[in-house]
């Protein structure tokens, strides 16, 4: 608990950092700003969108409170079991590097403009922008120190269930997760308010992530004697299946959703990939690959033993 406080704490201030360059900025160079001010650019540069100089630092301040308040819960509550990885503490506080930056760069994109239509965002700003976050993102990555060592935890072996000669079975449970719900609330708040400021660009991808997130925070999973099935009840065309014949053997496991793949939803990582929608109990398949995909539901040792059972079946008839 005491890492987990320490890492939301560096990400909480590299957001502070971002605030303190952004609105100390502005502030400097307030005198010399015209008003209002160029504040979004097309792909040419050219502006596009004006917010006068009234407004635009509770716009600056309205982002990255937003940013920073929905990183902050999403970590907390995705961390608050299994801790927070170093790799991925230095990639969220590299964030409010490149949106600090970004919008540090309005107002130096409108010094000593008297007509704001005439600004023109330098190109140069970008890859500066890329350098701003890798560089706080690098910093702490070096105050956030080494994970506590950790490996994931080995499948259990399950027994396979009992099943007699031309007996079918099938086993069947909903797979949900609370915080994808929390978070696609979150985000549609977020891009509520960023409309309201006429931040349409960003109030877009916002609520394009929070109908994703939502649309997959419930699946139903199911086995049966063709292998593995989920389902998403959200995007009922999209669906998974992994056939009986790459499966080797199943087992149940515990999984740490951020300290091992990162976070929730369709994971992957190097060996291992599947479904994480929380930390807990999972269903863990050994793939004839050598690889393993995971499913975090209940009753996972249900599962592994019916398809145990299935496989021992298939090699005996095959």
């Amino acid at each position: 608990m005491r890492r987990q406080r320490r890492m939301i704490g560096l990400v909480l201030t590299a957001h502070g950092l971002g605030a303190a360059a952004a609105l100390g900025t502005f502030a400097y160079w307030h005198d010399r700003l015209p008003d209002p001010m160029a504040t979004h650019f097309s792909g040419g540069g050219r502006p596009d969108g004006y917010t006068g100089l009234a407004e635009w630092p509770w716009v600056a301040a309205a982002v990255l409170l937003a940013v920073g308040g929905l990183t902050a819960g999403v970590l907390w509550a995705g961390s608050r079991r299994d801790g927070l990885p170093r790799a991925m503490t230095a990639t969220v506080a590299g964030i409010p590097g490149f949106i600090g930056w970004a919008l540090a760069a309005v107002p130096l994109t409108n010094l000593d403009v008297t007509d704001a239509s005439a600004a023109k965002f330098d190109p140069i700003l970008l890859p500066v922008m890329i350098l701003t976050a890798a560089a706080l993102g690098g910093l702490v990555w070096w105050l956030a120190g080494p994970d506590p060592d950790g490996r994931p935890a080995v499948p259990e072996p399950v027994a396979p269930l009992a099943l007699g000669a031309g007996e079918r079975a099938m086993w069947s449970r909903r797979a949900g997760s609370r915080s994808l719900v929390w978070l696609s609330a979150a985000l549609l708040v977020a891009a509520a308010a960023l409309a309201a400021l006429w931040q349409w660009l960003p109030a877009a991808v916002l609520l394009s992530v929070a109908v994703i997130a939502g649309a997959s925070a419930l699946v139903r999973v199911v086995v049966d004697d063709g292998g593995l099935s989920l389902v998403w009840f959200g995007l009922p065309r999209f669906r998974k299946r992994i056939p009986l014949e790459r499966i080797e053997a199943a087992g149940s496991r515990r999984v740490a959703a951020f300290a091992e793949f990162g976070g929730w939803g369709y994971r992957v990582r190097p060996g291992s990939r599947g479904l994480v929608l929380h930390s807990g109990e999972a269903l863990s398949l050994r793939l004839r690959t050598g690889k393993e995909f995971v499913v975090t539901v209940e009753d996972s040792a249900g599962a592994a033993s019916l398809l145990n059972a299935l496989i021992a079946r298939r090699r005996t008839e095959g």
